[in-house]
């Protein structure tokens, strides 16, 4: 298909873009709020939020996932970060 190279190009550009975040600090109220990651408040908010704002429970759940794999890495949410504006890039 013809897309695929422009597409390719572009993943590259926004890679290009995004990595260099990979090696930043955290910023203003970010480890407070890593911080909290780290504290998991049970399903029962977590599925009331499923149901009002699907987004922000999916959003809220692969960030307690990252703090819960990786600890309070800044390099994690940034890499998490970056995944996602490649996927929105693809998509």
């Amino acid at each position: 298909m013809r897309f695929r190279p422009a597409l390719g190009l572009l993943l590259t550009v926004t890679a290009v873009v995004y990595l260099p975040s990979l090696w930043a600090p955290f910023a203003y109220e970010d480890m407070r709020d890593a911080a909290s990651m780290l504290e998991w408040p049970g399903w029962g908010p977590w599925l009331t939020l499923a149901v009002d704002a699907p987004g922000r429970m999916l959003t809220g759940g692969l960030t307690h996932l990252n703090a819960t794999v990786f600890g309070i890495q800044p390099w994690s949410f940034h890499l998490g970060n970056v995944l996602v504006h490649l996927l929105n890039v693809a998509l």
